[in-house]
């Protein structure tokens, strides 16, 4: 096996972690000692592998299922911020309209919000 294909099992592994945990509050901290290598070594081979850094991906993650939620359930948007593991719905909302372009309420009345920003599983 080349360390290439290790580094892409060791990542895969890892995301497979993450999204088992998509949910809590993900800190590097936490999947540094998932993966059993230091902070800036697995962020460095994570990095190399998917072309995202591991926090981009956590976050963009949680916005995607908080889309989801959104489009698909009525419950209120901080619930759904909090259930995606954001601290407030102002921190949320501020993201999501980052990564979206429309904040969250107006994302969930538009008749034409896409999934084309969205982050899916690696």
């Amino acid at each position: 096996m080349t360390t290439q294909q290790y580094d892409h099992l060791i990542v895969t592994d890892l995301v497979n972690w993450i999204e088992s945990h998509i949910d809590d509050k993900l800190l590097i901290d936490d999947v540094s000692r998932q993966s059993g290598y230091s902070k800036w070594h697995i962020q460095r081979k994570f990095k190399a592998v998917t072309g995202k850094t591991i926090a981009s991906y956590i976050r963009n993650r949680k916005l995607t299922r908080a889309a989801l939620a959104l489009r698909k359930t009525d419950r209120r948007v901080l619930d759904i911020a909090l259930s995606c593991g954001f601290d407030n719905q102002q921190t949320f909302t501020r993201m999501f309209r980052k990564r979206f372009g429309i904040a969250p309420g107006s994302y969930r009345a538009s008749a034409d919000a896409s999934a084309q920003n969205f982050i899916y599983p690696i």
